[in-house]
């Protein structure tokens, strides 16, 4: 919900709603554990074929030290959410705001770091979330590789990678979560395919909407701490002009820096698609603009080029990982895709896998 910066109401509202599901679920469950109530339930409610299904989802007969911590998690909630709601409801009529701004006055290097940690915020959460995602080989998680792949590229709108990552991390909790009420109607073979099961793609959401979460109240403090201040105008705009020319100098050679970085990707993968990456390198050294300080629009149109053929280098990956859902279609092996003719050229080379099985794509 904070990445999507809501009006105070809504937070409000948010903070008042799990409050309030945490006082009513406390006391409630706390009463279930005990074991009077546990000998009413068994004698109350008797454990048929259609009430066994109600046991298992409300954990009634649940006493084990995981469910009484979770009594502890729950009680931390509630004091949590009110502690926030009181926070962002009083916030604009507290004294410590003018306080931290006369702190800050006479320490501009904190202002320097709030505006420096902001603006490199969302970079970091990007490439952090890059390799999160791969710990997980589900179908879930490579779309949502892919999708993020999709804003990397695009080289826009990268404001809004944390509110993609946070919901699509949301999301999926969400359907792990579900997952364990309807497991019976699932085949595991669809369960282990979409990355249902809590483990270990679990881990891996969670520490990606954690993320999610610092990189928004990070870029919240800088802006709150720094909102009206003169010095934080004057920082702000002398970083900018040495932004503007650094990437004067960055984007004038930015072509052959990228045919730099597009070779060692092609070293270091040594699949067939090196051979196209390695084409496009070779293409553009030969080629008049291989040689000299480009403007920005030629430099603009190679490295897209290089960025395409690392695109569909990705994808292809992806779309081999993930294949289709069970039962639709069967994935075809190395063998049936080691056939064309780019794939012949490393048979009797060292790209050759260590099995001594074809090239890979």
């Amino acid at each position: 919900v904070e990445q999507f910066n809501p009006a105070s109401r809504w937070r409000t509202w948010l903070l008042c709603t799990s409050a309030f599901t945490a006082a009513l679920l406390l006391p409630v469950r706390y009463a279930m554990m005990m074991p009077a109530v546990q000998s009413w339930l068994g004698s109350f409610f008797s454990k048929t074929a259609e009430m066994e299904v109600i046991w298992q989802v409300f954990a009634v007969t649940d006493t084990s030290f995981s469910a009484r911590l979770k009594l502890a998690y729950m009680g931390a909630l509630l004091l949590l959410s009110a502690a926030l709601r009181r926070i962002f409801l009083y916030a604009k009529e507290a004294s410590l705001i003018g306080a931290r701004k006369q702190v800050l006055s006479s320490h501009p290097v904190l202002i320097r770091g709030f505006l420096e940690a902001s603006r490199w915020s969302t970079s970091m959460l990007m490439f952090a979330s890059f390799f999160i995602m791969q710990m997980s080989a589900a179908a879930s998680s490579r779309l949502q590789l892919g999708a993020m792949l999709g804003l990397l590229v695009s080289g826009r709108q990268w404001e809004y990678a944390g509110a993609l990552i946070s919901a699509t991390s949301s999301v999926l909790l969400l359907l792990q979560y579900s997952y364990t009420f309807f497991s019976s109607t699932i085949s595991q073979q669809q369960a282990d395919y979409w990355g249902l099961q809590a483990a270990p793609g679990y881990y891996s959401e969670v520490a990606l909407l954690l993320l999610g979460i610092v990189q928004r109240t990070v870029k919240r403090a800088a802006a709150h701490y720094t909102a009206n201040s003169a010095d934080a105008a004057r920082f702000a705009v002398e970083a900018r002009a040495r932004r503007k020319c650094m990437r004067q100098e960055v984007g004038a050679y930015s072509a052959q820096l990228g045919s730099v970085l597009l070779l060692f990707a092609a070293l270091y993968c040594s699949t067939a698609w090196s051979v196209m990456h390695i084409i496009v390198v070779v293409v553009f050294r030969l080629s008049k603009d291989g040689h000299k300080r480009l403007e920005p629009a030629v430099a603009n149109s190679w490295l897209r080029l290089m960025v395409l053929a690392l695109t569909l280098s990705l994808l292809s990956g992806l779309a081999l990982e993930v294949w289709l859902p069970p039962g639709l279609a069967t994935k075809p092996s190395f063998d049936e895709l080691a056939q064309p003719f780019i794939c012949q050229a490393f048979w009797a080379t060292p790209a050759v896998a260590e099995d001594g099985g074809h090239c890979q794509l």
